[in-house]
């Protein structure tokens, strides 16, 4: 018997009072875009570095897209920054942090999919995950530049597998992106555990896979976009999280591998987001 909803729910709970205590870092002019890099408080006593990819000159508040980059990248990553200018082009600001483990917060070299072979070490990296990035909200309706009644979710890769759950546990989203993504990587994982680890190891998947939050997406729309031939998220996990989700959905499948987007594709996400967040 898995978890119930309110159950879920209590695994991203936090304390909402916890002070935000942001400090103020470089701010950037350039094409157009105004980046503001910044950090704030999260729990466990974990400082989370953040970007704020804006226009210099579109009209505010503004629509808001907090995106989760892969394993192993980060807020700073060459692709991820095009992809905020292009989207700040639309008119968009771009939130994003670094995961645990990931860029400013990396410390030691930590292998997540390492970390998600050990039960509970996996289970700690997607709680705070989750948590982070809506803290991440939190500072977001901070500021009167930002519309965060108009506030969507774009993952990648990793930005998926751990953003299915922020977005299902967080309300102020209202739509999602999630591309080179899946579900049932922790019961895979789970299933190759030793047999004395089994247990433990399928208790977390049942406790923390996408594929038991997708279903609480909806009715919010969510936009898929994988690859046919991705060597890294296997097609069958991108499906098995497209089956986990209700209506309304819609998926892309392109044909090449992980991280291989075409740009047609992108733009389709784009003018997703687009319409998702029209002012009501």
């Amino acid at each position: 018997m898995g978890l119930t909803p309110a159950q879920r729910l209590l695994l991203f709970t936090y304390d909402r009072d916890l002070p935000l205590d942001p400090h103020g870092g470089a701010i950037a002019e350039a094409e157009g875009v105004r980046s503001e890099r910044f950090s704030f408080a999260s729990t466990h006593g974990q400082r989370v570095p953040a970007v704020l990819c804006r226009p210099q000159t579109a009209p505010a508040p503004l629509p808001v897209l907090v995106v989760g980059h892969g394993a192993g990248a980060s807020k700073d990553d060459p692709v991820m920054q095009a992809l905020f200018r292009h989207w700040a082009g639309a008119g968009f600001a771009c939130l994003a942090i670094d995961a645990p483990f990931h860029g400013e917060r990396a410390g030691r070299r930590v292998d997540p999919t390492a970390l998600l072979r050990r039960p509970y070490a996996g289970m700690h990296l997607v709680q705070q995950a989750v948590v982070d990035t809506r803290r991440a909200v939190d500072w977001a309706e901070t500021r009167p530049d930002l519309d965060e009644a108009r506030l969507a979710y774009v993952g990648f890769s990793m930005g998926t597998i751990l953003g299915v759950q922020f977005v299902a546990m967080e309300p102020r989203v209202r739509s999602a992106v999630f591309a080179l993504g899946g579900a049932g990587l922790l019961h895979y994982l789970a299933a190759l555990a030793p047999a004395e680890a089994r247990p433990d190891a399928e208790t977390v998947a049942d406790a923390c896979d996408p594929m038991h939050y997708a279903p609480l997406i909806a009715p919010r729309p969510v936009l898929m976009v994988n690859g046919l031939k991705d060597e890294v998220i296997p097609p069958a996990l991108g499906h098995m999280l497209y089956n986990s989700l209700n209506e309304p959905r819609r998926a892309i499948w392109y044909d090449g591998g992980h991280g291989d987007i075409p740009h047609a594709h992108l733009q389709a996400m784009r003018e997703f987001l687009l319409e998702t967040l029209r002012p009501a």
